[in-house]
């Protein structure tokens, strides 16, 4: 699965992409008849997204599914995903690697000595490494954010 990295004006990853000004107000109003309860006062609550989805600033980047990928179970076309580097990549973990100059998330599997990266969904093989300082790997997929309704992104 080949990735379109969205990084600063310039050249390379030169840091993180983080919108820090927008935070979303969450109200839940119950009706009801009679007295007020007391507890609707603790009903609102503040949803800030970069708390939920970003654990570490520096070293955490957005990343959009390129428009070529086949649609899997886990990650489509379009997807934003949310890759921390600063998080030790384990056997099972959702990964951006490079390999072969070339940018691929994929299901990281490392067995009886032999690294492989499989499709998203796990079902299937990506590719198989030969030579191991031919992958490296960039980061770990924390979230992935996709839109439902109406569109293509």
């Amino acid at each position: 699965m080949l990735l379109n990295p969205e990084v600063p004006a310039g050249q390379g990853f030169s840091g993180p992409v983080i919108d820090r000004s927008n935070e979303l107000q969450v109200k839940t109003e119950y009706k009801t008849t009679g007295f007020p309860s007391p507890a609707e006062d603790y009903f609102q609550q503040t949803l800030d997204l970069k708390k939920l989805l970003v654990r570490n600033e520096t070293a955490t980047f957005f990343l959009r599914a390129g428009e070529t990928v086949p649609l899997h179970a886990v990650i489509a076309a379009g997807d934003l995903l949310v890759v921390d580097r600063s998080v030790s990549a384990q056997n099972g973990d959702l990964v951006i690697c490079i390999y072969r100059d070339a940018f691929y998330a994929g299901m990281l599997q490392v067995k009886d000595g032999i690294t492989r990266m499989l499709k998203p969904d796990g079902r299937s093989e990506l590719f198989r490494v030969t030579l191991p300082d031919t992958l490296m790997i960039w980061g770990v997929v924390m979230w992935s954010v996709r839109k439902h309704k109406g569109c293509t992104r």
